[in-house]
């Protein structure tokens, strides 16, 4: 299964008894496991029904063992294991995949690696008992579809070429990407003043979220990052979507444009 499919089943309330997450890239593997820490129980199931244990700390069998207690109170139960590439010896999951409990959803979190491919009966174990996903590293030419898509979700279209500039600046490492477009979002809805409303000839009560942001100097946020500062230097363009106007004859969209200098 990919991410756009794992999520949309999550969020159907769609749970698998297991999640292997694994890949050189540890953004969607965050985001995945992340998730289902935040939504699998309601917050008062938590306390009883959530363990989170450490690869380096615990062994195989201590994990089967937490995986293989009943839920209190509760639908399920939630095991993440982080840093699942730390465990040496795997037999024990190893069993424990090929008869997993259906109340337990645990989630193991490769990073940095993979499951060893040698290991078939292993790897058909965990496909069989639930998702097996690989989050490879992405390459160059992949970068700018990811900013435009992220920015995307959260209302925020931004040009070809500022996203290139973003794509060479920070490099393939998506965590940080997404923090330094989020801090980007933040300037946008936050740090945005004098602000000049241009209405069209005609008059209309709609109002679209549209604004094209020329952002040219690194005071404007002063506690930003260094990377943060830098792109504001290099005068990064942002253009906030704008919302779909009533379908009336008479509606049109007025503008909001910001200049920070």
């Amino acid at each position: 299964m990919n991410y756009k499919d794992i999520m949309a089943d999550l969020k159907a309330g769609k749970y698998a008894p297991v999640y292997y997450l694994m890949g050189e890239e540890s953004y969607y593997i965050d985001r995945i496991a992340d998730y289902i820490a935040d939504n699998a129980l309601k917050p008062e199931e938590r306390d009883f029904n959530q363990t989170v244990l450490f690869g380096s700390d615990v062994t195989a069998s201590t994990i089967v063992d937490a995986a293989r207690r009943y839920p209190m109170m509760a639908e399920r139960q939630v095991v993440i294991v982080k840093e699942a590439q730390n465990i040496r010896q795997t037999d024990a999951l190893e069993k424990y995949m090929k008869q997993p409990l259906k109340s337990t959803v645990l989630v193991i979190c490769h990073k940095n690696g993979k499951v060893d491919g040698r290991k078939r009966e292993y790897v058909k174990a965990i496909q069989a008992a639930g998702v097996l996903f690989e989050s490879p590293r992405l390459r160059d030419r992949d970068l700018p579809p990811f900013i435009e898509g992220y920015l995307s979700e959260r209302g925020v279209a931004i040009d070809p070429k500022s996203t290139q500039l973003i794509a060479d600046a920070i490099g393939a490492d998506l965590s940080r990407i997404a923090s330094e477009l989020d801090k980007l979002i933040i300037a946008l809805t936050s740090h945005l003043s004098p602000l000049t409303f241009l209405s069209p000839p005609s008059s209309s009560r709609s109002r679209s979220a549209s604004a094209r942001i020329l952002m040219a100097s690194s005071s404007a946020t002063p506690s930003s990052t260094a990377m943060f500062s830098r792109l504001i230097r290099l005068s990064i363009i942002l253009t906030k979507i704008p919302r779909p106007a009533p379908s009336t004859p008479s509606s049109r969209c007025s503008s909001i444009t910001s200049r920070i200098s």
